[in-house]
């Protein structure tokens, strides 16, 4: 009788996930027609945010009944054991009535876990960080974070059990059903351990020298500083930005550039977590250009407004001159671009070259600041001569499993890339992490680049 059972279980789970995702499908076309048919930027922000948040909901849906059955049902498995079997597990009274409560306290366990995980997006929105962040908030991205190493952990193992059945194997290799969960679980936990505690010890300086195509001598030796990927917001707060700005300080920089995904929110939520940033002390000042999140935190042009209050110069697809203090004869450009998405919202916002570099000659260096690894390979394939652009957006995977579709989906994943003869990209890891506050085989940083002439 189990054989057929277990057949009828995964023909019904196969058919519920074929419902799940046949009603996506009809919910993103009513969307689809919804958003073509409308032309208002806060709105179409709005329903981005939405169609998104419920996305993820149902994905969340499916994969938390699967981990349910998967996390649950092993310890079930020994009720349908023998009576012989179960006079070994129970040889007495108090054991009998201490197994069905450890499952049941275990089942409380992952459903509380699961349930976390599919609240922290909305909650995340709902109370943004003050000087810290929210406990529950920190809690429940935390869950998510957990829930996508265990899935990274799970897959692998389910996928191995299934090749063995399939080749005979499984019953000479007992462990793996046996041992499974406690496998599993262990995993996660020691996976999970060292990734919060790698994110929590904050960002470490990276050091990097990079030769610059027609960067004047006087120029040699200057430090800019990268700080990317911030995302305040959820599970980053005041706090972090300031200890990101001290650090940033004891680098004596003459240069600080921002590439994006700076917050999470807007202004009204937000104004007080990047205060910090009107402390920032360079020669050259500091300039920003925007991520995907900018879009996703609503009104933009009040973040550009905010910030150039703050003293942070925001590079709206346009460039500037970056003259030299003493022979101001001697400069170099440099440019910022909107987010490879922005056109999403509409308006004067969407990746713009030739906006970017409208009035700028081939005889100078320029420095592009482009968020996405998408833009940077744009940028190179364009008709202009970049000689080096910092772009962010990957965090370096941030955390496994992560870190192998995120090294798939991009043309540059991390670190620095020399692409032609005179030309670089640089990808920062990122300041800190956007979501679960946990880095595994990705490191945080603020980068320290010193400029070589060419």
């Amino acid at each position: 009788m189990a054989a057929p059972m277990t057949h009828r279980k995964i023909s019904d789970y196969n058919s519920y996930v074929m419902k799940v995702f046949i009603a996506l499908f009809l919910y993103f076309a009513v969307i689809l027609l919804i958003y073509q048919s409308t032309s208002g930027s806060e709105f179409r922000r709005a329903l981005q945010i939405f169609h998104f948040i419920v996305f993820v909901q149902v994905i969340l849906t499916v994969l938390s009944r699967y981990l349910w059955n998967q996390l649950t049902k092993p310890t079930q498995q020994h009720s349908s054991s023998s009576p012989v079997q179960n006079h070994k597990k129970y040889p007495d009274a108090q054991q009998q009535v201490t197994a069905p409560i450890a499952l049941l306290t275990w089942r409380i366990l992952v459903f509380t876990f699961l349930v976390l995980a599919q609240i922290s997006l909305g909650i995340g929105r709902l109370l943004p960080a003050q000087t810290t962040p929210y406990t529950i908030v920190y809690i429940s991205y935390s869950c998510l974070g957990v829930y996508a190493i265990l899935l990274g952990v799970l897959l692998p193992i389910e996928l191995t059990g299934f090749m063995l059945i399939k080749l005979g194997l499984s019953t000479k290799v007992p462990l793996i059903k046996g041992f499974k969960l406690f496998a599993v679980v262990t995993v996660t936990i020691a996976l999970t351990i060292h990734g919060l505690y790698k994110a929590s010890d904050g960002p470490v300086v990276m050091r990097v020298q990079i030769p610059v195509h027609k960067l004047p001598e006087s120029f040699h030796g200057t430090k800019v500083v990268q700080l990317s990927d911030i995302h305040l917001g959820p599970t980053v707060g005041r706090r972090q930005m300031e200890q990101v700005v001290a650090k940033v300080n004891e680098l004596r920089p003459d240069l600080v550039v921002i590439t994006g995904d700076l917050v999470e929110a807007s202004v009204d939520a937000l104004a007080a977590l990047v205060e910090p940033l009107q402390n920032v002390k360079s020669k050259y000042g500091s300039y920003f250009s925007t991520g995907n999140h900018e879009y996703h935190a609503g009104n933009v042009d009040a973040w550009f407004s905010h910030l150039e209050y703050l003293g942070v110069h925001c590079l709206h697809n346009k460039h500037v001159q970056i003259k030299h203090k003493t022979d101001p004869s001697d400069w170099f450009y440099l440019a910022g671009t909107d987010d490879w998405h922005a056109y999403m919202i509409g308006g004067d916002h969407g990746f713009d070259l030739d906006k970017t570099m409208s009035g700028t000659d081939a005889d100078h260096a320029v420095i592009l600041m482009a968020h996405q690894p998408y833009a940077a390979k744009a940028a190179l394939d364009s008709k202009y001569d970049f000689s080096l652009i910092l772009s962010g957006h990957t965090h370096g995977g941030q955390f496994f499993p992560m870190n192998i579709f995120i090294y798939l989906m991009n043309p540059f994943y991390a670190g620095l890339y020399h692409v032609s003869e005179h030309a670089y990209v640089y990808v920062s890891s990122g300041t800190w992490y956007y979501g679960p506050p946990i880095r595994i085989l990705s490191t945080p940083e603020i980068t320290l680049i010193t400029l070589l002439a060419h």
